[in-house]
């Protein structure tokens, strides 16, 4: 079985992931063929936020990572702090959360390894009734 990994995944409208091996159930108990299957970035684009900050928490700390331990986004943390845009805020929500900017340096080179991997945060499925 493959590992999922979550990262926060914008709670509480996603409450339920498919994996492939359930689309592909779905598809054949409603009588569906699987015309295309596509796992990148073509149709939809998807950062794969809080990655870092998750490898941190569970691999490195040994703790759990759950949606409350997600930081603040750049732009809720401006607002949360009453903050403008530019060099002082961006040098502030650096000190805040370190790791967020990191990994954001670091979204194509994570998204361009999880495409062939299939672990692309976005799956789009055609299907065709049989």
């Amino acid at each position: 079985m493959a590992s999922c990994y979550l990262f926060a995944e914008d709670v509480p409208r996603h409450l339920y992931f498919f994996t492939r091996e359930t689309v592909r159930e779905y598809l054949e108990k409603n009588e569906l063929t699987l015309e295309f299957e596509n796992n990148g970035r073509e149709i939809y684009k998807l950062a794969p936020a809080h990655w870092l900050t998750d490898l941190v928490r569970t691999r490195l700390q040994g703790k759990s990572f759950t949606y409350q331990d997600a930081p603040l986004s750049s732009r809720e943390f401006r607002r949360v702090r009453g903050l403008s845009k530019g060099v002082g805020a961006s040098l502030k929500y650096l000190a805040y959360s370190p790791v967020s900017v990191v990994e954001r340096i670091f979204f194509p080179l994570v998204e361009t390894v999880q495409i062939p991997r299939n672990s692309y945060g976005i799956s789009t499925y055609i299907a065709c009734k049989m």
